[in-house]
């Protein structure tokens, strides 16, 4: 078990509920520790174990919001 964490930058993200979107859709991703999300810059970061998601299946999951994905970077923490 790794512990690691991805920041994306998206597209779209502006309003509360977007924030309460991409929380609830992320927090049901097993392995997924923590999810906070940053509208003013556009920037989802999520902590998660690699054991039970990766960062192609969080994006996949943002992108299945009607998300776009414009920027991943992540480090083993």
């Amino acid at each position: 078990m790794a512990k690691q964490s991805v920041q994306f930058k998206l597209g779209g993200v502006e309003k509360k509920k977007d924030v309460e979107a991409l929380k609830r859709e992320l927090d049901t991703v097993p392995g997924v520790l923590s999810v906070s999300v940053n509208t003013k810059k556009g920037r989802v970061s999520v902590a998660f174990d690699d054991t039970g998601t990766g960062t192609q299946l969080l994006a996949g999951q943002i992108q299945k919001l009607g998300y776009q994905v414009q920027e991943a970077g992540s480090h083993i923490m």
